[in-house]
């Protein structure tokens, strides 16, 4: 394939994945639901229309110009707002892309890809409307030079985007209500209530000369409404200094490696590993080693966090990413249905589901994928015993046609009646327990629950 061949087919997915978001977004399976993305389309006119009626009445203010900046700043600011508040679902969404394979980067312009379509929606519906109009003090000549400003904003928005996600992860940042409140300042300071004109040249370098947001806005007149390029003296360093972000925040730190995840991950055995963790998730490093080893990126089990989006509709966004899906995504979303056994639950926001029914869906998204290598890390802890028992028949069939399967654990998983499989128990990187799954795993399950009763009280053992 050639170098060309590849980009098209890059460029190809991400368009397909970037349908299959906004689709979702807006839940546009059932017609009905369009009307949700023409209100999303059409509000900055309501919203426009409302602050000019308050600002003509109060301050005496008009013009079809004052309205058409209104419009185009609301279209513009509405586009970040809704970013930065969608990229509460970057950190989910990532590492469902990551196990498909996805790069950190490609998650969030699907983050992007509904707020980026509905801004490019009003901006073509404002377009119309002054051609309907005609105002003769507004000039079409420069409207190519919008296509930069777009980029430049788009850049931008990117950036916010995994800024947000990077300061939640780094200091637990529950809500991003305090970086919307602070763009929703910065945007609102610069000239969307207000035209250049209106304020006194002693506040002007404060609110234009010093605020990015005004730059961009006032790109944005120019090429919409005044017919002339762009400024170069500060859009250009912008999209530079965003990019430079968007470059050095796009990328995942590189997974741990220990000689423990070297043992499992280059053991032979043609059946399930079990991988016993039993330090726990806070210092146990099995999932990482075992996946550096094993050359493959593990199946984590998912979280309620992401929201308007459905069992299905996460399944159809996977699923486009695995190569032999590309052709019957439905037939893909038909067999995540079945494996997962969620029923009418599959249809349902993912933000509703309970831990087991997250659960479920992860195994049924993993082990109908592509992958050589199935490593579980602790996708199996939140399940029932019907559905473990189900799930581990399952690995044991996709172990006899010759995948490699590790299954790691943070609890003591009970798989009582199936004496198919080898485990592996750890603390930290070395190794404190192994044998065949069955009376063996029992016994060592009995050893660990005594060492744990004689700590308990005190007793030596």
């Amino acid at each position: 394939m050639t170098i060309a061949s590849t980009r098209r087919s890059h460029l190809s997915d991400f368009i397909a994945l970037s349908l299959l978001a906004i689709r979702a977004r807006y839940t546009l399976s059932k017609p009905a639901r369009v009307l949700f993305l023409l209100g999303a389309m059409f509000d900055p006119f309501v919203y426009a229309g409302v602050i000019y009626f308050v600002v003509e009445r109060v301050f005496g203010l008009s013009g079809f110009d004052r309205f058409q900046f209104l419009l185009i700043g609301i279209i513009s600011f509405r586009w970040t707002l809704s970013c930065l508040l969608d990229a509460v679902n970057l950190a989910e969404l990532e590492r469902r892309m990551a196990e498909a394979g996805r790069a950190r980067l490609v998650a969030a312009l699907v983050v992007m890809a509904p707020p980026s379509a509905v801004m490019l929606l009003s901006l073509a519906a404002a377009l119309v409307f002054s051609l309907i109009v005609d105002a003769p003090d507004q000039s079409f000549r420069a409207l190519g030079w919008l296509a930069p400003v777009i980029l430049v904003q788009g850049a931008w928005n990117l950036a916010l985007v995994l800024v947000v996600d990077r300061l939640s992860a780094r200091f637990r940042i529950a809500s991003e209500a305090p970086l919307v409140i602070l763009a929703g300042l910065m945007w609102m300071l610069s000239p969307v209530m207000y035209k250049f004109g209106d304020i006194p040249p002693s506040v002007s370098a404060l609110f234009t000369t010093f605020n990015p947001a005004s730059h961009v806005l006032a790109a944005y007149y120019r090429a919409y409404w005044y017919g002339l390029p762009i400024g170069l003296n500060v859009l250009p360093a912008a999209i530079v200094v965003s990019l430079a972000i968007v470059a050095w925040l796009g990328t995942r730190p590189d997974r741990f490696a220990s000689s423990a995840g070297a043992e499992v991950a280059q053991s032979e055995d043609e059946s399930p590993h079990l991988v016993i963790a039993t330090d726990g998730r806070e210092t146990a490093t099995a999932t990482s080693s075992v996946a550096s080893y094993a050359g493959a990126t593990p199946f984590r089990q998912w979280t309620g966090t992401l929201k308007a989006f459905t069992g299905r509709d996460m399944a159809a966004l996977i699923g486009r990413t695995w190569p032999r899906s590309g052709t019957d995504l439905d037939d893909t979303i038909a067999r995540i249905r079945r494996t997962s056994r969620l029923d009418r639950l599959f249809d349902d926001y993912l933000s509703l589901y309970p831990d087991w029914a997250l659960a479920q869906l992860a195994f049924a998204v993993a082990v109908e994928s592509d992958v050589p290598v199935l490593i579980f890390d602790g996708v199996l802890d939140a399940s029932d015993l019907v559905f473990r028992r189900a799930a581990w028949e399952r690995l044991i069939a996709e172990t006899e046609r010759g995948r490699r399967v590790i299954v790691v654990t943070y609890r003591l998983l009970g798989l009582p009646g199936l004496e198919k499989g080898r485990f592996t128990a750890l603390s930290g990187t070395a190794v404190v327990g192994r044998g065949a799954i069955g009376p063996e795993l029992a016994q060592f399950y009995l050893d660990m629950l005594e060492g744990e009763g004689r700590a308990r009280d005190g007793r030596p053992g």
